[in-house]
């Protein structure tokens, strides 16, 4: 590798592209340090609504803050202010019962279902085995064996 010299003549010029550098570098940071000072102070304005916001009426669809407790507690129902569908919610959880005891029982037909058509299919099963034998007096011997088991049979 061969080492370049610098002619006598260019050493001092050298020195000041080394002192021009620095001082961009440090105007360049300066600048980008000083960026975050250009923004624009904000001011807390505090805003006041107009008074017939404070007590418009709700919209269609929006429910009150005491009636969003109700929501929350499941008990949507006693929104409507109905003692006939109070009386008859409690019903309505014992059919939700009987509901959910159906969908579980087509669910299970389906497993059921599903598992008489995998018998279609072709069955594929696969094996491996290693043995070590060996004794004092006898070599050691090792021993592995692999196997592959497909088995089809047609539904007729």
């Amino acid at each position: 590798m061969k080492n370049y010299r610098i002619h006598s003549c260019l050493r001092p010029l050298q020195k000041g592209w080394r002192l021009i550098w620095l001082i961009n570098s440090a105007g360049a940071l300066s600048l980008l340090l000083g960026a975050c000072s250009f923004t624009p102070q904000e001011t807390g304005t505090a805003l006041t609504p107009p008074a017939a916001w404070k007590t418009a009426a709700p919209q269609a669809g929006w429910i009150n803050a005491d009636q969003a407790r109700v929501w929350q507690a499941g008990r949507w129902w006693a929104l409507f202010g109905d003692a006939q569908l109070d009386a008859l919610m409690p019903q309505v959880d014992v059919s939700n019962q009987n509901l959910a005891q159906a969908v579980a029982n087509v669910a299970q037909a389906q497993a059921l279902l599903r598992q008489q058509q995998a018998a279609l299919w072709p069955t594929v099963g696969a094996s491996a085995s290693a043995n070590r034998a060996g004794g004092q007096d006898t070599a050691t011997t090792h021993s592995g064996s692999v196997g592959l088991n497909v088995s089809w049979a047609p539904d007729l």
